[in-house]
């Protein structure tokens, strides 16, 4: 067909210029290509396969490509099939590398790289390399000791725990609670463990109990499961979210060779759930042992003080009976002294205030006047019985009465001399 041209410029149709189109891009690279990139839309996929995106860069410089994953080729089947081998079925935010041809749909007029095969080892690699990147990271800052110096508390009963409601392995834990017959307390914050949103819900999940005061461990768990299946604990807001925890936290994230990077920055890394709590309860069945052992160091010692005191009590009764029988011997030997004493004394006193008596009796009567006058002496008393002594009581015309031993006279006083 011939070229028109209107003041020198092309004139084509749609048809036309989608010919030409198709022509270039099919000349570009004739063959298959390998590209790289993130991918992002991956959603649902239609009946005849998936629509999505691969990506690089941000913001202004984020660059995109439509991709296509045809079921009717056989290429979906051969891509999701060696990517579920390695265990890391594709998603968003997964960089891969595809096999890929450049297509230009005519009907929409849109380019497009058709998706024929995967190479799962260069996400492996790079998922690998990220994990890698982020524990050099961690270990440089020391961020993997942080909440393992937290102390652990010595009876450890008041639990949280991030885990999926339905997981088989938080399930076996609980069980292990319920026979152990401490009284655990358990509270329960439920996250998903696996998928795009997990990681979020886990920070959210680990933030929300370590808010509590009430709470002594957290436990972070999941019953195993594939490498990416297991992605969301090796994300590094989960991990920061345990390095920031003021609780320790306990992880038991499944049946995995590998060690995840949660498992790392935990307080105490155990590989399942179960392990888990065995641990918790190993941790308060110690405590209890030890107060039984302590209780029965504290019997042992009150019954050997009990035993020596009544030995002691024994040893001094038996004292203090022979010391009794000893002083009760010498108080009755004392009592039979003073028994001869008080039949005696009362004699001899009665005796010796006899004696005295009788020498007073016999003083008594040297000084009677009887005796005195009886000797040639006698007594001078006026009218009234006042003795006389001197001569100058007495006047002319007194009375006086003069006694001596055998009798007395009256005589006047007459004149002076």
């Amino acid at each position: 067909m011939k070229q028109e041209y209107i003041n020198g410029i092309p004139l084509l149709t749609v048809t036309a210029l989608s010919r030409v189109v198709e022509k270039a891009i099919a000349g570009i690279y004739p063959s298959d290509i390998w590209i790289e990139g993130e991918i992002a839309g991956f959603k649902a996929p239609y009946p005849s396969g998936y629509f999505f995106s691969l990506v690089d860069g941000v913001d202004k410089q984020r660059r995109a490509v439509p991709m296509r994953l045809w079921k009717w080729s056989g290429a979906l089947d051969q891509v999701m099939t060696k990517m579920a081998k390695c265990g890391i079925p594709l998603e968003d935010g997964m960089r891969v590398k595809l096999l890929c041809k450049l297509d230009f749909y005519k009907a929409k007029g849109e380019f497009c790289l058709v998706v024929n095969d995967v190479d799962p080892e260069f996400t492996l690699g790079n998922i690998a390399a990220k994990r890698d990147q982020l524990i050099a990271k961690i270990m440089a800052k020391g961020f993997d000791k942080v909440n393992k110096e937290i102390r652990v508390p010595s009876v450890p009963l008041s639990l949280g725990v991030v885990s999926s409601a339905q997981a088989d392995g938080w399930q076996d834990a609980l069980k292990q609670f319920r026979d152990s017959k401490f009284a655990f307390r358990l509270v329960f914050c439920a996250s998903a463990v696996q998928g795009f949103d997990a990681p979020e819900q886990l920070v959210a999940a680990i933030r929300t109990l370590d808010r509590r005061d009430d709470i002594d461990v957290i436990l972070l768990v999941r019953g195993g499961g594939s490498k990416v299946d297991l992605a969301a604990f090796d994300d590094e807001r989960v991990a920061m979210a345990i390095v920031g925890c003021r609780h320790p936290v306990f992880t038991g994230i499944g049946h995995t060779p590998d060690t995840s990077i949660a498992d790392i920055v935990a307080h105490t890394q155990c590989k399942t759930p179960t392990a888990a709590a065995e641990e918790i309860i190993l941790k308060v069945r110690r405590f209890r042992n030890h107060l039984d052992s302590r209780a029965q160091v504290v019997l042992d010692s009150s019954r050997r003080s009990i035993s020596h005191s009544r030995n002691r009590t024994s040893r001094f009764s038996e004292l203090l009976v022979v010391k009794s029988r000893s002083r009760l011997s010498m108080a009755r030997e004392k009592n039979f002294r003073l028994a001869d004493r008080v039949k005696t004394r009362p004699v001899h006193i009665f005796e010796k205030e006899r004696t005295k008596i009788e020498n007073m009796t016999l003083t008594v009567r040297l000084l009677d006047p009887i005796t005195t006058l009886a000797k040639g002496w006698s007594l001078t008393r006026d009218a009234n019985g006042v003795l006389i002594r001197s001569a100058n009581q007495l006047k002319n015309g007194d009375v006086i009465v003069t006694s001596f031993v055998d009798g007395s006279v009256n005589s006047e006083v007459k004149g002076e001399s």
